[in-house]
This record gives structure tokens, C-alpha cells and sequence, in this order.
């Protein structure tokens, strides 16, 4: 038996074969989207772990202070601590609700834990505002709270707003407080110059800070500086001028100890700078050991200030630490404007050479590079 050739279907245009679509290629995923798609939740653990701490801190150091704010019988005082207190702890619960709900990998809960995480960011903004409203609407008992504190060796009990207070200049985009500094002028003039010198301050340091011109050169005036010699070959008397510096309560070393039982009062142009957190004076806070050899010095009405403020001891204190800190930096001002211009330049040329980089490069880095051999012609 003859076996029949194999049966061969031809196909036509009713039937078309299918055609093979070309895969595209898979597109690179931009940076957003990998961050996307990314696994956080190690991260965002860790991160409620380090803020459920740092809110446990804050918690302690509120409820401390509302305790020390209750010693001192400052009622108002009291009860912004207690507020404060309150709203960190709320703050450190829920973080550590989203550290077990995310450890657990509960849906509802990590849900329950975004939804709260609001709460607790506006919580932790109204802390913030009520802590800066509390500086300006209590600051007459928080000074008296401070100094009271500082002369009783009890510094370390107020851990909130002692170095606020006397500093108010430490922020990124604060400044000195020029009246302060002005009052602190006086204060230093009539009570702190009678023993320490400030031999690194020129009457000129203090135009545009804290006097005119003509202030400063009439208090210059009244000094009289030895100078000289003059054509005859002697030294004489002559009075001051902006560019001279300050004058030292004594001539030297020796007479400066000889009139404090052999101890030598230091010079306060760099005491900021020297006593680290603190001005180094009677009532400082910060001082190593929390005690001074010095006596008080500072009272009540001690200084009649030309402005009419108050010359209460907390007001004073304040004022001579703000003008030391201005004479260990009397550039303090100028060197923030000056860094806050540089990092606006510095940031705006970084985003152009960005921008630059990525469109001159960016046709050389997409090329595509096709090698063609060389053909033989011989053959």
C-alpha cells in the first residue's frame, strides 16, 4: 500500500499567522519610583524608636521643671511645664504604637499609627509655639526663676530655658539685642569696671552697636590717655579718642592683685569664650563647681537706665551677659548675614552647574555607539 504524501495546509489572508510583536524594552524606573516600591520598614521602626525617645526625654525634662516651676512658686510657669509635659507624652505613646504596629505588620494599626502621627506633628508644633510664647509672655518671672535657681546652686534644675533666656542670640537667624547690649554697656560701666578691664574693645567697637558717634566720643573724651612723646621728648595726658581702647581699672598686674587680696580679676573682652555655656560672673549658672569667688554684686536699682527698663537684678544680669557675649563677638552679626548670603549663592550656582551638567551631558551620556567593521574589498 502506497502511504499518501503528508497533507500541506496553505494559509491565506482569512487566516493570517499571527505576527510576532517585538517586546518593548522594559523602561528604567526613575528614582521616585524605586523609592516607592522600596521596603521602609526597618526604617520607619527606627525612626519611631528614635523619636519615642526623644519625647520620653522631653516628657522627663518638662515634668522636672514643672516640679522646679512648683518649688519656686510660679504658677504660670507650672502650668505650660504640665502642658508640655502632657503633649510629649501623648507624642512618645504614639510612637511607640507604631513601633509595635509595624513590628507586627497589622494593616489596621500601621493605618490607626498614620492616622495619629498628625496628631502628634500638630501636637509637637503647638509645643514649640506655646514654649516661644511662654519666653515673651513670662519672661519677667522666668529671669527671677533663673537668677533665684543660680544663687542657690541649683542651676542644673531648669534645663528649659535658663541658656535661652540669657542667649537669645544662638539661633541660626538671630542677632544680638542692641538695646540689651546697650544697658549691658552701663551696667558694666558703673558696676563690672570698677574691678575687670575689656582691653580688647575700642570706643569705635561700639558705634552702630549700641551708641552714635558722638556718644562714644564724648565717653572716649572723659578718659585721659597717657601718650606720647611729644617734641620735647616727655610723655603727657591727652584725651581719648574713638580709636583708643578701653581703659583697665589699674596700671598692671601687681596693683590689680595688691587691691584683691592677691587674687587677679580677669579680663571679660573673651570671658564668654573662656567660661563655656556662660559669662563667668557671680550669678552665672554654668560656672564650674556652681560657685564664685567674687561677691554679689548686682541688686535691685543698682543702675538707673537711661531707656527707664527696670533695673531689676534678673534685668541686669541679662543685659551685662548680652554685652559680654557681644565683646567676645562683635562680629557675630555681620559673620550670620554674611553666611546666610554665601549658602543662598553657593546653593543657587549648585542647582545651575546641576542643571548644566545634566543638558550638555546628556546627549553624550544617551548616545548610542555602532561599530562598523572595515569591508574587505580585495575579493
Amino acid at each position: 500500500m502506497i502511504r499518501p504524501p503528508p497533507l500541506k495546509l496553505k494559509y491565506d489572508n482569512r487566516f493570517p499567522l499571527p505576527i510576532p510583536s517585538a517586546r518593548k524594552p522594559k523602561a528604567k524606573e526613575s528614582f521616585f519610583q524605586v523609592l516607592y516600591k522600596a521596603n521602609w520598614r526597618n526604617i520607619v521602626m527606627a525612626v519611631a524608636g528614635l523619636n519615642a525617645i526623644r519625647f520620653a526625654f522631653a516628657t522627663y525634662n518638662a515634668y522636672e521643671d514643672a516640679l522646679v516651676d512648683d518649688f519656686e512658686h510660679q504658677p504660670r510657669l507650672v502650668t505650660v511645664s504640665l502642658a508640655l509635659c502632657v503633649m510629649y507624652a501623648l507624642c512618645c505613646v504614639i510612637e511607640i504604637f507604631g513601633v509595635i504596629g509595624i513590628s507586627l505588620q497589622r494593616l489596621s494599626i500601621v493605618r490607626a499609627y498614620v492616622f495619629f502621627e498628625f496628631g502628634a506633628a500638630l501636637m509637637v508644633t503647638v509645643a514649640g509655639v506655646l514654649k516661644a510664647a511662654s519666653f515673651f509672655l513670662n519672661a519677667e518671672d522666668l529671669m527671677y526663676e533663673c537668677v533665684a535657681l543660680a544663687l542657690t546652686g541649683q542651676s542644673s534644675a531648669k534645663s528649659q530655658f535658663v541658656s535661652v533666656l540669657l542667649y537669645s542670640s544662638k539661633g541660626l537667624f538671630d542677632t544680638f539685642d542692641h538695646a540689651s547690649i546697650r544697658r549691658g554697656y552701663q551696667v558694666y560701666r558703673e558696676v563690672c569696671a570698677a574691678c575687670h578691664s575689656l582691653d580688647r574693645i575700642a570706643w569705635r567697637n561700639l558705634v552702630g552697636v549700641s551708641h552714635t558717634v558722638d556718644e562714644a566720643r564724648t565717653m572716649a573724651e572723659e578718659v585721659e590717655y597717657t601718650d606720647g612723646p611729644n617734641a620735647e621728648g616727655e610723655m603727657f595726658q591727652r584725651p581719648g579718642k574713638l580709636a583708643d581702647y578701653m581703659p583697665a581699672p589699674y596700671p598692671n598686674e601687681e596693683a590689680a592683685r595688691s587691691s584683691n587680696g592677691g587674687a587677679l580679676p580677669p579680663d571679660l573682652s573673651l570671658i564668654v569664650k573662656a567660661r563655656h555655656g556662660g559669662a563667668g560672673m557671680n550669678y552665672n549658672p554654668y560656672f564650674p563647681g556652681g560657685a564664685i569667688s567674687m561677691a554679689r554684686v548686682l541688686f535691685d536699682g543698682l543702675v538707673e537706665y537711661d531707656d527707664g527698663t527696670p533695673a531689676t537684678t534678673a534685668q541686669m544680669a541679662k543685659d551685662v551677659v548680652q554685652f559680654l557675649s557681644w565683646a567676645a563677638e562683635p562680629e557675630h552679626d555681620e559673620r550670620k548675614k554674611t553666611g546666610i548670603k554665601a549658602v543662598i549663592i553657593f546653593s543657587t550656582l549648585f542647582a545651575l552647574s546641576v542643571y548644566v551638567k545634566r543638558f550638555k551631558w546628556g546627549v553624550i551620556k544617551n548616545r548610542k555607539i555602532v561599530y562598523n567593521p572595515p569591508v574587505d574589498k580585495t575579493h
